[in-house]
């Protein structure tokens, strides 16, 4: 017989973390197996083996679910505001009218916000008649800021208003980063004003502005509803009335077409123009200044951009192409031009004898009357400006009309 220690074929070998989770029942060799020296062996085993007790996953598992949402809504910003809605009642043109809105951090992280554009234009946060400061800012948890909004109506605005395509309501939507959106409606309504209206829709107006109710029409548009065309005015009645006021103060005021006037006094004007009420005291700089306003407010200006002098119109042409201009101006555009100048006229006549400042007298007036009766155009070059101020000095200065 071999004395040798036996094979590892011969010898069972096992091992567990935790020996108390192991029981070896048995173990023992097979000797009725002759063939060889070597005999096989074996163990019986009882061992503890851990299992998925489903119910209990899935308490556990909603348990964790639960609490990853509850650190994400603390991580998460979140604001309060003070109003969802703002209203805007009876817009004046161009006077301003401001609502605030607060927000508050109500969250326990930082609120990044900031107003988002709703369209392609990436600058345009809201319509152009509103304007929002400031339009972003960082909150520290528990902080507050206030968010101002106003509402200005000018000429573009006034415009659409009275052709019935705009409507005094928008949606600002002010964006947390990495949080919700939230929602500020505005409503308004425009106090109906002529400034911003056209010649036509004017000499139609009979009475105050403001008395004229609004029709509905096609495609569901709103517009003025004016009187038949039989019964229309010579030039509006807002001109006259201005022009007048101006002659009752007196023409020969030094630089009266070119000092500003008092904002509050050209507001009384304009409201006393849309409501029909006598005008409240005030200088003849605020109503020259009220004039210019209303003049450069018209939907369609005086003169008509296709009207325009050439860059290089010269000296000798000017009389032709004064008549001809004369003879190609609608009606209506004729008559205010007309009125318009006759004006000015018995404005330099009343200037004081002085050259020097008759000269200035005149440099003004022209200026005035090229930014008024024309509409703005960036485009236009300095051999067209300086074209038109000859032709309009022109009209001023001579007896062709």
């Amino acid at each position: 017989k071999k004395l040798r220690a036996p094979a590892w074929c011969d010898r069972i070998l096992w091992y567990a973390r935790n020996f108390g989770h192991v029981e070896q029942l048995s173990y023992k060799s097979t000797m009725q197996l002759e063939i060889s020296d070597h005999k096989p062996v074996s163990s019986l085993f009882k061992v503890q083996c851990k299992t998925v007790i489903v119910d209990r996953k899935r308490e556990v598992h909603q348990a964790v679910v639960a609490e990853l949402d509850r650190n994400e809504n603390k991580s998460r910003p979140k604001v309060d505001l003070d109003k969802t809605t703002l209203t805007f009642d009876e817009i004046l043109y161009r006077d301003e009218m401001r609502q605030s809105v607060w927000v508050t951090n109500t969250g326990e992280t930082n609120a990044d916000w900031s107003f988002k554009a709703k369209s392609t234009d990436e600058s345009a946060l809201s319509k152009q008649w509103l304007t929002i400061s400031p339009t972003s800012g960082l909150l520290l948890p528990g902080e507050k800021v206030e968010i101002s909004i106003k509402a200005f109506i000018e000429n573009e605005t006034a415009h659409d208003l009275n052709r019935g395509l705009e409507t005094l309501e928008d949606i600002l939507v002010l964006s947390l980063t990495r949080g919700r959106d939230y929602f500020i409606n505005i409503i308004g309504s425009y106090a109906r004003s002529c400034f911003g209206c056209t010649l036509e829709e004017l000499v139609r107006i009979t009475k105050p502005i403001r008395e004229i109710p609004m029709e509905a029409s096609l495609g569901e548009q709103r517009r003025l509803n004016l009187a038949p065309l039989d019964g229309q005015l010579s030039v509006p009645k807002e001109l006259w009335r201005l022009v007048d006021a101006i002659y009752q103060k007196g023409l020969n005021q030094r630089n009266q077409f070119h000092t500003p006037g008092n904002a509050d006094e050209v507001i009384s004007i304009r409201e006393s123009l849309d409501t029909g009420m006598p005008f409240e005291p005030c200088t003849v700089y605020s109503m020259t200044e009220a004039l210019g306003q209303f003049l450069g407010s018209l939907a369609d200006p005086i003169i008509p951009s296709s009207l325009l002098p050439s860059p290089s119109m010269e000296e000798k042409t000017i009389q032709p192409w004064g008549r001809r201009f004369l003879e190609q101006l609608p009606p209506v555009n004729y008559n205010v031009f007309v009125y318009m100048i006759s004006f000015f006229r018995e404005v330099l006549h009343s200037q004081t004898n002085n050259p020097d400042t008759r000269r200035l007298a005149e440099k003004n007036l022209v200026a005035n009357c090229c930014t008024w009766m024309v509409k703005a155009n960036q485009e236009d070059d300095e051999d067209r400006k300086e074209s038109l101020r000859r032709v309009v000095k022109y009209f001023m200065t001579c007896s062709v009309i």
